[in-house]
């Protein structure tokens, strides 16, 4: 597969800022990540160049600041990464991943239900 995007947790997590919020600083980025991962501003700041390299995130300058801003919606990188675990994990087929949460999680009924709904819907559409 040629448009895997690997993102690490915390390249995720500064998405998740991104996405919620829109174009932020290095700063601003920095501090909204020090409650789960308390890292210096260079590591940040080093991070979000990786980030750029990757397309992940854009940055322009204002004054001496670098503002960042996601460039990928995040379901498009839950798209790519799901189709990456499902070819290499579970032979592209869905049935194979349901098959491993169904037998290897505990489910609470009430999302079993959601599930068998959803299930339901989709059979539905394909039927019209």
């Amino acid at each position: 597969m040629n448009n895997q995007i690997k993102a690490s947790p915390l390249s995720v997590q500064i998405l998740e800022i991104l996405w919620e919020h829109g174009k932020l600083s290095t700063k601003t980025i920095h501090e909204s990540i020090q409650h789960s991962h308390p890292l210096a501003f260079t590591t940040v700041s080093t991070v979000l160049t990786r980030m750029e390299k990757k397309g992940l995130v854009k940055h322009s300058t204002i004054g001496r600041q670098y503002f960042y801003e996601a460039l990928i919606e995040k379901e498009s990188l839950q798209e790519k990464n799901l189709q990456l675990i499902l070819d290499t994990f579970f032979e592209g087929k869905a049935s194979h991943l349901m098959s491993f949460l169904l037998t290897s999680q505990h489910i609470e009924s009430e999302e079993l239900e959601e599930i068998k709904n959803m299930i339901e819907t989709n059979k539905k559409k394909g039927d019209s």
